[in-house]
């Protein structure tokens, strides 16, 4: 029984790590799309080409669309960090 437990709390420990290293490459997935976005939006707003508005708005909705998911990912590695914490035992502020 003891080990069994020692084995889940170390599976547990080895998943809430690899969610942290994948929402690490999830956030900067998001980061360089909306470093695209954000150029491809003022490029065109700046742009003496005529730009289509339907086109413009369509591109800030998917780059808040982006925004938005950047900030779910870091909400939800920051609960996997605290998991991570709470079941390595330690104190707040050291994960």
């Amino acid at each position: 029984k003891k080990i069994e437990k020692q084995n889940d709390v170390v599976l547990k420990v080895r998943q809430l790590y690899y969610g942290l290293l994948l929402a690490k490459d999830v956030r900067e997935l998001f980061e360089d799309a909306n470093r695209h976005l954000t150029s491809e939006v003022h490029r065109r707003e700046e742009s003496s080409e005529p730009t289509d508005p339907v086109e413009l708005v369509r591109l800030k909705m998917f780059r808040y669309e982006v925004l938005n998911r950047i900030l779910e990912t870091d909400k939800k590695a920051a609960l996997a960090r605290d998991g991570l914490r709470i079941s390595m035992g330690l104190e707040p502020g050291t994960v």
